[in-house]
């Protein structure tokens, strides 16, 4: 990988919350090491305006789907953006979320290269969120499509010392 390659594709899927989805991306850049690293996908609904608006200001790369897929379909919106995505790791993320570790995209890097999923087990209020590195992508999700969150079987699991707040709603 080339040094101004992105390590972290993060892939947030987004309805209605511009407010918290500009508060996510900034404490996901905010407490990166090398933000420049980190690329941002937000995916939204094509009848989601403030969405669009909210993202079109920053240095984001934007889906719109062509159809809505709703909450129980999330994995359509995180397989759109990781079929664009060119990080090394992959991380499924929500616009509620806030990244609470500085230098979150370092502990990443510094995992040894065999390891395909960091497992974030800090804390009581990270629960479900881990990143996967792109050859741990494997899996099916509902109805037959492919998956980008990880599996237990994708193979090497490091538990990792990050602290998300999933309790950011607005």
């Amino acid at each position: 990988m080339t040094p101004d390659a992105p390590l972290v594709s993060v892939l947030i899927p987004s309805r209605g919350r511009p407010d918290a989805l500009q508060d996510t991306v900034t404490s996901l850049r905010g407490r990166a090491t090398d933000p420049h690293r980190v690329e941002i996908y937000v995916a939204h609904d094509p009848d989601d305006r403030p969405t669009g608006i909210a993202t079109s200001c920053r240095d984001i790369h934007v889906i719109m789907t062509t159809r809505r897929y709703g909450p129980d379909r999330l994995h359509e919106y995180h397989n759109l953006m990781a079929a664009r995505a060119a990080g090394t790791w992959l991380l499924p993320w929500t616009d509620r979320a806030t990244m609470c570790t500085d230098g979150w995209d370092k502990i990443l890097a510094d995992l040894a290269d065999g390891v395909l999923v960091a497992d974030f087990q800090a804390g009581d209020l990270c629960r479900g969120f881990s990143a996967a590195r792109r050859d741990a992508v494997t899996g099916v999700g509902p109805r037959g499509s492919s998956c980008v969150s990880p599996w237990p079987d994708a193979g090497p699991v490091a538990p990792v010392d990050i602290v998300v707040d999933h309790g950011h709603i607005r």
